[in-house]
């Protein structure tokens, strides 16, 4: 009998280490015989390879008791985090699945449900298994023989998914229909041609499954472009005017789940005014959905479904603001460009900063960027360099968009440096005493890999700064904290080349560096600081509301819907709502609207986020707000 229980998880590159004696497959075992042993630790039998969605497998000296299996027994462990997976028990074998799709779950008692984990293990990172011998929590036989030897195992993940052969796309379930999690208020066809065939639901907060034939890459669904809802209930011969009657909110909220896409968010009003007409609703599924190995979703899918009132229950009502006036823009936190038909993100500033450290003593010290008789070469290099809170002077607001170092000729040597990281974080200590030596350790909480390619230096003579590779994506971090930039390239580069730097002594250390991909830096305290040109930029600004009266009591609010120009890649609009009494200003804010619930008021307050690299501002045309008013009989 096989018994299942959901659990903590890894996905992995192997690289094993055992802690113990004997046993076979790289576990550890005793030879007692009258102690239960592991004799058997397989990673999904890769040949020595274990991708982000395999499973890791243990054998055992005899048939186990499923009762005895806990996470106090066997735990998965990372940076000292127990993971969370899913557990199959087969007689002598226990198998350990990082990946938990909806609907597993641990039949053990007392029930476990596990979060939703498509992917597996993270990629490229180092996981530990333990089970514990001797102990009331230890793994034991059907006959009661316990472990009794302490077993551990240490991995390090792949950085990818295991491949398909042969290589298939994903696609739309079309013999599944979408799974509606609002009540289902009459069945029907959502591809059907015919809009009498199309499903009714309650309109108050539609939410549903897009079913696909295998689980998806989560960052290829694009929020704005992978599922598009639309309005498209007609009055007479045309599409439904804007303003008129009750309108349809949506907000959308797309989301993977395993082999699954969740919208919610979506907020539709039901009946037109004096009718029983309900509003009709598309949904494309667009391409760009690509599966764990990158497999594209080839053409788009379209379903429809309605939307009608349940007889004698509440309806919404809704308030929309267009942007026409400022009557109700808050001018103290406002800085924004409210008016004219328009919310506009305010322009993006940017300012370089350079950081000379005094005096300069420019010595011949190892680089990062080094030549092939360089003693770090053919292994290439790992370098960190660290910035006090002094040395990069943030204002409010600001993210850093490129840095720069400086050649300490004024010489700028051609070369290029094969497959580098670069990294840039905030650093977890105070402006006192050394770098740690283990690499990760100088990042908090986790640094942004700004990079990631090939890092060609051009040619220039008379040159003051050369950039470090091109961010891909800026950096926001805590102005009340270091930063720390990361240079990681697994073979060396074709050029040496010379940095302007201070060098005076080994305390503090601002500098470690060490082979490519080294965990831990060679062993040498370094006060080594190069000439930095930080560029910083000032993306975000704000749009805050004064509070809109809805006339009414107490009010529940059902959803909203943003009017915005998506055609402004790299900006983003974030809301959040707050309630209040008697018209004053929403003081407390959250992204959940129902936070305002019982408010006779409420207000919002939009982030937007401007594209740093481009200066593109995001655009929004209007904002209607949903709320529950008495059933009119519609």
């Amino acid at each position: 009998m096989r018994s299942t229980k959901a659990w903590f998880a890894a996905w992995t590159l192997l690289a094993i280490t055992v802690v113990g004696c004997g046993g076979g497959g790289g576990g550890s075992g005793s030879t007692d015989a009258s102690g239960m042993r592991v004799v058997g630790f397989d990673a999904a039998g890769t040949e020595g390879f274990v991708f982000r969605d395999d499973h890791l497998e243990f054998r055992f000296s005899a048939r186990i008791d499923p009762q005895s299996v806990s996470i106090n027994g066997l735990q998965v462990t990372q940076n000292g985090e127990i993971l969370q997976g899913r557990i199959e028990i087969e007689r002598d074998t226990i198998r350990w699945f990082p990946v938990v799709q909806p609907g597993d779950r641990n039949d053990y008692v007392p029930n476990n449900f596990p979060p939703i984990n498509g992917l597996g293990f993270d990629g490229n990172a180092k996981y530990t298994v333990k089970m514990l011998a001797n102990t009331p929590f230890s793994i034991h036989s059907r006959q009661g023989r316990v472990l009794s030897s302490d077993f551990q195992a240490s991995f390090i993940t792949s950085k990818q998914f295991r491949p398909e052969m042969p290589n298939v796309a994903p696609r739309v379930l079309l013999e599944s229909t979408p799974t509606f999690f609002t009540d289902v208020l009459v069945d029907g066809d959502p591809f059907s041609p015919n809009p009498d065939d199309w499903p009714i639901v309650d309109p108050r907060e539609v939410e549903f499954d897009i079913p696909m034939s295998e689980r998806i890459l989560p960052a290829s669904v694009n929020p704005l472009r992978t599922v598009i809802v639309r309005n498209i209930t007609k009055i007479d011969s045309g599409p439904v005017p804007a303003g008129v009657g009750e309108i349809a909110l949506m907000n959308t909220r797309v989301a993977p789940e395993g082999d699954r896409i969740r919208c919610t968010n979506i907020v539709s009003l039901g009946d037109w005014p004096g009718t029983d007409r309900p509003y009709e609703f598309s949904v494309d599924v667009l391409p760009g959905v690509t599966d764990l190995v990158g497999n594209g979703v080839a053409d788009p899918i379209t379903f429809y479904f309605r939307t009608a009132d349940r007889p004698g229950e509440s309806n919404y009502a809704y308030f929309t603001e267009s942007f026409d006036t400022v009557d109700f823009r808050n001018d103290v936190e406002t800085s924004a460009i409210w008016g004219g038909g328009v919310l506009e993100g305010s322009p993006v500033n940017a300012r370089t900063d350079d950081y000379i450290p005094i005096p300069q003593q420019n010595f011949n010290l190892p680089h990062p960027l080094i030549e092939e008789g360089n003693a770090l070469t053919p292994e290439g290099c790992r370098f960190q360099m660290r910035f006090d809170t002094s040395h990069v002077p943030v204002l409010p607001g600001e993210s850093i968009a490129a840095m720069s170092w400086a050649p300490r000729s004024e010489f700028g040597f051609f070369a290029v440096y094969r497959d580098v990281t670069f990294k840039v974080g905030n650093y977890p200590g105070d402006d006192q005493g050394h770098m740690d030596r283990i690499f990760d350790r100088n990042f908090v909480p986790v640094p942004t890999t700004v990079f990631r390619g090939d890092y060609i230096v051009p040619f220039g003579s008379d040159v003051e700064w050369i950039e470090w590779p091109e961010f891909r994506t800026d950096v926001e971090f805590d102005p009340n904290l270091g930063v720390v930039f990361e240079f990681n390239m697994p073979e060396g580069g074709t050029t040496f080349q010379l940095f302007k730097n201070r060098s005076n002594g080994n305390f503090q250390t601002y500098r470690r560096f060490a082979n490519g991909d080294a965990t831990t830096a060679i062993t040498l305290n370094e006060n080594t600081q190069y000439n930095t040109r930080f560029l910083f930029v000032s993306k975000k600004s704000i749009a805050q509301s004064n509070a809109y009266a809805t006339g009414l009591g107490d009010n529940e609010y059902g959803g909203f819907y943003i009017d915005s120009d998506i055609d402004r890649p790299g900006t983003g609009i974030r809301a959040l709502w707050g309630g209040s009494f008697d018209g004053e200003d929403p003081l407390e804010f959250s992204e959940a609207i129902a936070f305002a619930d019982g408010a006779t008021h409420i207000g919002f307050r939009f982030e937007l986020t401007a594209n740093p690299f481009t200066g593109l501002v995001p655009r929004v045309f209007s904002v209607s707000v949903a709320y529950v008013v008495p059933d009119e009989g519609f």
